[in-house]
């Protein structure tokens, strides 16, 4: 402030600049400590960053034994751990496996992403506004399924089963290294892939059978000990964060 006072502002003016930089110093050191403490990452704007999670656990390990902010999701199997060192989730039995993410205060508008490791013959999708309040399993997704290998939003039902809401119409495929992000707010599902630094969809559908609540989700499916994914993210959303482009910005490491 003090080589701010050199600038002999008029008494208005200087207030005003006082209010925008006590309003904004927080997230500028923010940022500036998450250039320093991590990698490059992809954010899109208006997505607010409330947990990560690399799977750093035993390789073989549920991912509820692994943390008690993983439980399972629905009556489905659970995920594991694979491929760790360096961490990373995957799935190891037969039939399709969920585990939802708590610990967070998660508001009904909310985001999740994964980065794809590995194509391998399964079903994958993260999701959001998952719960296992009665009836449970219910939630939304995006990745994709093993009929179309297009990218999709589905709902999960209560049943078990899932309605696929829509296709990408461009059909893009997956592909490693893919960051798949996808977020909900009020009704508005929306599903965005970024790959190589550039963002690859961006599509949206608006389904008002969940509403609200729910916290992110994360579902595979078939048999496979391929590692998937490596980092999982998610957060909250603010009004402006729909159709927005992704920004760069770098990545830390909250405790699971």
């Amino acid at each position: 402030m003090t080589l701010l006072r050199r600038l002999r502002l008029p008494h208005l003016e200087w207030i005003v600049l006082q209010r925008v930089l006590r309003a904004n110093i927080r997230p500028l050191l923010l940022a500036a400590c998450l250039v320093l403490i991590g990698g490059p990452t992809i954010v899109h704007a208006g997505q607010n960053l409330l947990d990560t999670d690399a799977f750093n656990g035993t390789n073989g390990d549920t991912l509820t034994t692994y943390s008690a902010n993983w439980p399972l999701f629905g009556n489905w199997n659970q995920l594991g751990i694979r491929g760790s060192p360096p961490g990373g989730f995957g799935t190891g039995v037969a039939g399709s496996q969920g585990n939802r993410r708590t610990g967070q205060p998660f508001t009904d508008d909310h985001w999740a992403e994964i980065t794809l490791d590995t194509l391998a013959d399964t079903a994958l999708f993260v999701g959001a506004r998952a719960t296992d309040e009665a009836p449970a399993g219910r939630g939304y997704g995006g990745g994709w399924d093993f009929g179309p290998t297009v990218y999709q939003i589905v709902r999960f039902n209560p049943d078990g089963s899932k309605t696929t809401l829509l296709n990408d119409p461009g059909s893009n495929t997956s592909a490693p290294s893919d960051i798949i992000n996808v977020q909900v707010v009020g009704t508005t599902i929306t599903l965005k892939v970024t790959r190589g630094g550039s963002q690859l969809l961006s599509i949206s559908t608006v389904e008002g059978t969940y509403p609200s609540g729910g916290t992110p989700l994360l579902f595979a499916s078939d048999a496979t000990t391929n590692r998937l994914g490596g980092t999982w993210r998610a957060g909250s959303v603010t009004a402006d964060a729909a159709g927005q482009p992704p920004r760069s910005m770098h990545q830390f490491r909250l405790r699971r």
